[in-house]
């Protein structure tokens, strides 16, 4: 009789995966009001979170860095490289406040810009990095 494992291996997740899991982990942590300071109370109106996960598909044939814009995108913030035909995913405002984020190839030469602005949406948007315009 062969004795039964007492415990089931998961799997672990490694690059986009693990980075996507994280993202989404903490995405709960936020809606969730973890650390948050207000109240918990919110009225049957508010159907949609003030922060919504974008997932952010690299559909080019090289490798980018994508990186945060604060006011404008002479100021830089967060950054993170996406392979090709990879994915990540960010949190970003869903309250009617514009966005950018920065696009880069590898030597650090601009490519183009990616500007959104989200209001109380309830599914989780994509946006392809090949959909970058101007930078302003």
């Amino acid at each position: 009789m062969k004795a039964r494992p007492t415990a089931r291996a998961r799997p672990v997740l490694r690059g986009g995966a693990a980075r996507l899991t994280a993202a989404a982990s903490a995405l709960v942590l936020v809606l969730s009001g973890c650390g948050s300071s207000h109240s918990s109370t919110r009225t049957a109106a508010a159907k949609a979170s003030p922060y919504v996960l974008l997932a952010v598909r690299n559909d080019t044939p090289s490798a980018v860095r994508f990186l945060q814009c604060l006011a404008t995108c002479s100021q830089l913030h967060e950054r993170q490289t996406i392979a090709a035909g990879g994915r990540t995913a960010v949190i970003v405002q869903n309250d009617g406040t514009r966005f950018g984020y920065l696009v880069e190839d590898a030597a650090g030469r601009r490519l183009g810009c990616i500007y959104r602005k989200f209001e109380a949406i309830t599914r989780q948007p994509t946006v392809l990095i090949s959909s970058m315009g101007a930078c302003e």
